[in-house]
Protein backbone atom coordinates (compact mmCIF):
# COMPACT_ATOMS: atom_id res chain seq x y z
CA UNK A 1 0.00 0.00 0.00
CA UNK A 2 2.59 2.78 0.65
CA UNK A 3 4.34 1.71 -2.56
CA UNK A 4 1.53 2.31 -4.46
CA UNK A 5 0.96 5.59 -2.60
CA UNK A 6 4.27 6.55 -3.49
CA UNK A 7 4.17 5.59 -6.98
CA UNK A 8 0.60 7.06 -7.65
CA UNK A 9 1.98 10.52 -5.68
CA UNK A 10 4.43 10.80 -8.30
CA UNK A 11 2.72 9.75 -11.13
CA UNK A 12 0.81 12.74 -10.13
CA UNK A 13 3.25 15.46 -10.00
CA UNK A 14 5.00 14.55 -13.06
CA UNK A 15 1.48 15.25 -14.80
CA UNK A 16 1.35 18.16 -12.70
CA UNK A 17 4.67 19.13 -14.29
CA UNK A 18 3.87 18.42 -17.41
CA UNK A 19 0.83 20.32 -17.28
CA UNK A 20 2.59 23.77 -15.32
CA UNK A 21 4.76 23.14 -18.72
CA UNK A 22 2.79 23.01 -21.58
CA UNK A 23 -0.62 25.06 -20.60
CA UNK A 24 -0.01 28.38 -22.61
CA UNK A 25 -3.77 29.84 -23.36
CA UNK A 26 -3.54 33.14 -23.72
CA UNK A 27 -6.87 34.62 -23.38
CA UNK A 28 -7.56 32.26 -20.18
CA UNK A 29 -4.26 33.22 -18.08
CA UNK A 30 -6.59 33.55 -14.65
CA UNK A 31 -8.32 30.19 -14.97
CA UNK A 32 -5.15 28.50 -15.74
CA UNK A 33 -2.98 30.14 -12.82
CA UNK A 34 -6.03 29.31 -10.55
CA UNK A 35 -6.38 25.80 -11.16
CA UNK A 36 -2.43 25.10 -11.44
CA UNK A 37 -2.57 26.51 -7.63
CA UNK A 38 -5.69 24.70 -6.45
CA UNK A 39 -3.93 21.21 -7.96
CA UNK A 40 -0.64 22.16 -6.09
CA UNK A 41 -2.64 22.96 -2.50
CA UNK A 42 -4.23 19.42 -2.78
CA UNK A 43 -1.82 17.51 -4.13
CA UNK A 44 1.36 18.59 -2.55
CA UNK A 45 -0.04 20.75 0.18
CA UNK A 46 -3.02 18.50 2.21
CA UNK A 47 -1.19 15.39 0.52
CA UNK A 48 2.31 15.84 2.36
CA UNK A 49 2.66 19.37 3.25
CA UNK A 50 0.68 22.11 5.52
CA UNK A 51 3.14 25.05 4.46
CA UNK A 52 2.52 24.47 0.63
CA UNK A 53 -1.15 24.84 1.68
CA UNK A 54 -0.75 27.96 3.63
CA UNK A 55 1.28 29.49 1.01
CA UNK A 56 -1.75 29.66 -1.80
CA UNK A 57 -4.26 31.01 0.88
CA UNK A 58 -4.41 34.91 1.44
CA UNK A 59 -3.69 35.49 5.48
CA UNK A 60 -7.21 36.68 5.81
CA UNK A 61 -9.02 33.80 3.96
CA UNK A 62 -12.64 33.27 4.79
CA UNK A 63 -13.32 29.44 4.94
CA UNK A 64 -17.11 27.54 5.14
CA UNK A 65 -18.03 24.23 5.93
CA UNK A 66 -21.10 22.53 7.17
CA UNK A 67 -21.96 24.65 9.66
CA UNK A 68 -18.82 26.31 10.78
CA UNK A 69 -16.59 29.07 9.42
CA UNK A 70 -12.90 30.60 10.05
CA UNK A 71 -11.31 33.73 9.36
CA UNK A 72 -7.71 33.83 8.57
CA UNK A 73 -5.30 30.91 7.53
CA UNK A 74 -3.67 30.12 11.39
CA UNK A 75 -7.55 29.08 12.11
CA UNK A 76 -8.05 27.09 9.04
CA UNK A 77 -4.55 24.91 10.16
CA UNK A 78 -6.75 24.51 13.03
CA UNK A 79 -9.79 23.38 11.82
CA UNK A 80 -7.74 20.77 9.69
CA UNK A 81 -5.76 19.42 12.31
CA UNK A 82 -8.43 17.21 13.62
CA UNK A 83 -9.35 15.70 10.03
CA UNK A 84 -5.81 15.42 9.08
CA UNK A 85 -5.55 13.34 12.18
CA UNK A 86 -8.83 11.47 11.46
CA UNK A 87 -8.01 10.45 7.67
CA UNK A 88 -4.38 10.41 8.15
CA UNK A 89 -4.07 7.34 5.57
CA UNK A 90 -6.27 9.59 3.18
CA UNK A 91 -4.68 11.07 -0.10
CA UNK A 92 -6.48 13.14 -2.92
CA UNK A 93 -5.34 11.32 -5.96
CA UNK A 94 -7.48 13.26 -8.59
CA UNK A 95 -9.59 16.09 -8.92
CA UNK A 96 -12.64 15.45 -11.92
CA UNK A 97 -14.23 17.59 -12.54
CA UNK A 98 -12.09 20.51 -12.57
CA UNK A 99 -14.11 23.84 -13.31
CA UNK A 100 -12.81 27.52 -13.71
CA UNK A 101 -14.03 30.84 -14.80
CA UNK A 102 -12.98 34.43 -14.18
CA UNK A 103 -11.67 34.43 -10.16
CA UNK A 104 -13.64 31.18 -9.40
CA UNK A 105 -12.77 27.38 -9.56
CA UNK A 106 -14.83 24.26 -8.35
CA UNK A 107 -13.37 21.02 -7.99
CA UNK A 108 -14.32 17.29 -7.03
CA UNK A 109 -11.26 15.41 -5.59
CA UNK A 110 -11.24 11.99 -5.21
CA UNK A 111 -9.60 10.47 -1.94
CA UNK A 112 -7.73 7.01 -1.93
CA UNK A 113 -7.73 4.22 -0.63
CA UNK A 114 -11.61 4.23 -0.60
CA UNK A 115 -12.48 6.81 -3.24
CA UNK A 116 -15.09 8.68 -1.91
CA UNK A 117 -15.37 11.91 -2.67
CA UNK A 118 -15.37 15.96 -1.57
CA UNK A 119 -16.02 19.29 -2.93
CA UNK A 120 -14.29 22.38 -2.98
CA UNK A 121 -15.13 25.61 -4.99
CA UNK A 122 -12.77 29.02 -4.46
CA UNK A 123 -12.60 32.39 -4.95
CA UNK A 124 -8.77 33.99 -5.77
CA UNK A 125 -7.00 36.82 -6.08
CA UNK A 126 -3.61 37.29 -7.68
CA UNK A 127 -3.37 33.06 -7.09
CA UNK A 128 -4.19 33.11 -3.46
CA UNK A 129 -7.32 31.60 -2.01
CA UNK A 130 -9.67 34.39 -0.43
CA UNK A 131 -12.45 32.38 -0.26
CA UNK A 132 -13.29 28.87 0.06
CA UNK A 133 -16.40 26.90 0.65
CA UNK A 134 -15.93 22.95 1.77
CA UNK A 135 -18.56 19.96 0.81
CA UNK A 136 -17.95 16.80 2.80
CA UNK A 137 -20.67 14.96 1.95
CA UNK A 138 -21.97 13.79 -1.70
CA UNK A 139 -25.58 13.18 -2.04
CA UNK A 140 -26.96 9.98 -4.30
CA UNK A 141 -28.12 9.85 -7.29
CA UNK A 142 -31.49 10.17 -6.89
CA UNK A 143 -31.45 13.19 -4.47
CA UNK A 144 -29.03 15.27 -6.53
CA UNK A 145 -31.71 14.50 -9.65
CA UNK A 146 -34.43 16.35 -7.22
CA UNK A 147 -32.83 19.08 -6.95
CA UNK A 148 -33.53 22.20 -9.29
CA UNK A 149 -31.28 24.99 -9.53
CA UNK A 150 -32.57 28.14 -9.57
CA UNK A 151 -31.48 30.99 -10.98
CA UNK A 152 -30.87 33.50 -8.40
CA UNK A 153 -27.87 30.87 -6.97
CA UNK A 154 -24.92 32.61 -4.94
CA UNK A 155 -22.36 31.60 -7.81
CA UNK A 156 -22.80 29.95 -11.06
CA UNK A 157 -20.19 29.73 -13.72
CA UNK A 158 -18.67 27.37 -16.73
CA UNK A 159 -15.89 26.74 -18.43
CA UNK A 160 -15.24 27.90 -21.21
CA UNK A 161 -14.71 26.18 -24.44
CA UNK A 162 -10.55 26.24 -24.53
CA UNK A 163 -8.82 23.55 -26.36
CA UNK A 164 -5.46 24.23 -24.26
CA UNK A 165 -7.55 24.24 -20.97
CA UNK A 166 -8.98 20.74 -21.65
CA UNK A 167 -5.79 19.14 -23.03
CA UNK A 168 -3.32 20.75 -20.45
CA UNK A 169 -5.22 20.78 -17.23
CA UNK A 170 -8.23 18.98 -17.71
CA UNK A 171 -11.28 22.04 -17.85
CA UNK A 172 -13.43 20.30 -19.90
CA UNK A 173 -16.10 22.05 -21.92
CA UNK A 174 -19.44 21.57 -20.79
CA UNK A 175 -19.08 21.31 -17.19
CA UNK A 176 -20.37 24.15 -14.77
CA UNK A 177 -20.52 24.68 -10.87
CA UNK A 178 -23.19 26.28 -9.13
CA UNK A 179 -23.54 26.66 -5.39
CA UNK A 180 -27.19 27.79 -3.84
CA UNK A 181 -28.90 26.78 -0.59
CA UNK A 182 -30.90 23.61 -0.40
CA UNK A 183 -33.19 22.75 2.14
CA UNK A 184 -31.03 25.61 4.70
CA UNK A 185 -28.12 24.06 3.38
CA UNK A 186 -24.69 25.18 1.13
CA UNK A 187 -24.73 23.09 -2.12
CA UNK A 188 -22.05 22.46 -4.81
CA UNK A 189 -23.94 21.02 -7.64
CA UNK A 190 -21.62 20.13 -10.63
CA UNK A 191 -23.35 19.55 -14.39
CA UNK A 192 -21.96 18.35 -17.44
CA UNK A 193 -23.98 19.41 -20.48
CA UNK A 194 -23.19 17.91 -24.04
CA UNK A 195 -24.71 19.24 -27.38
CA UNK A 196 -27.47 21.17 -24.87
CA UNK A 197 -28.28 18.12 -22.69
CA UNK A 198 -27.49 17.25 -18.90
CA UNK A 199 -24.79 14.11 -19.13
CA UNK A 200 -23.95 13.92 -15.60
CA UNK A 201 -24.71 15.75 -12.35
CA UNK A 202 -22.69 15.37 -8.95
CA UNK A 203 -23.81 17.18 -6.15
CA UNK A 204 -22.72 18.03 -2.50
CA UNK A 205 -23.15 19.79 0.98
Amino acid sequence: MKNFKKITIIVLTLGLIFSLLQAQSRDYKVEELNIKNFHLVDFIGWNNNMKVLAYYHSKDVKVFGDGWSTIGMEQHRESLAPMLEQYKDYKIGQHSPNVARGVWTGVVGVNYPDRNKMATIAKWKDGLITEEYLFLVQLTNDKALKINPSENAIINFSNPKDEILANTLDIQPGWSCIMEIVDGKRTAIFIRNENGSETERLVFQ
